[in-house]
């Protein structure tokens, strides 16, 4: 998988009332936290400069429950529990999940974002979309940077999520959580 970081910070701008970039976490504690040897490059590279947040109130990015911020969208497993080695399923409601999955990211369409972590190097663990309209999983051989600037850039052969506001926009704004519950709290919208 190709490092596609460099091309999203191209594609991605702060939103204009932005007072907030990046999260500050322990890595090392988040892998432990979650179970793995560590967490992608390109995502700890996102969170660092942007944080947990929403792409034009479209897609949710999650951080891990250590983060120091207010963000309420944590990193969690979708296939297997992974506290206190009990391996119950989680949700078998969703058929043909590819693998053990660890969900980075939610859309505005109800669409789940996840890795599929089965490599033991992170950088290589794959996206895989729950697309919630056609109820199917679709599988795409990037990490998350590579993933968002293929659906800014509309390099699939489809959209693969349920809203398509952001396929092939070309470009996006990003809000740090902190900062849109600022603006809800003070009683205005941040994306109108």
């Amino acid at each position: 998988m190709r490092d596609s970081f460099g091309d999203l910070r191209e594609l991605l701008t702060f939103h204009a009332r932005s007072e907030k970039a990046g999260d500050v976490l322990d890595w090392e504690s988040a892998a432990r936290e979650l179970g793995v040897r560590s967490l992608p490059a390109d995502y700890r590279e996102f969170v660092t400069a942007y944080g947990g947040g929403s792409i034009e109130d479209n897609i949710g990015i999650n951080v891990p429950a250590s983060a120091d911020t207010a963000y309420a969208g944590p990193i969690k497993w979708l296939s297997v529990e992974r506290s206190g080695g009990d391996s119950a399923v989680r949700s078998a409601s969703r058929p043909a999940a590819p693998a053990e999955l660890l969900r980075w990211g939610a859309t505005i369409g109800a669409d789940g974002l996840y890795w599929v972590a089965v490599d033991a190097d992170p950088d290589r663990w794959p996206v895989a979309v729950w697309g919630r309209g056609d109820a199917k999983w679709t599988v795409f051989d990037r990490g998350m940077a590579g993933f968002l600037v293929g659906m800014l850039r509309a390099e699939f052969a489809f959209c693969p999520l349920t809203d398509e506001s952001l396929w092939g926009a070309g470009g996006a704004r990003f809000l740090h959580a902190e900062d849109e519950l600022r603006m809800d709290e003070a009683g205005f919208d941040a994306w109108e």
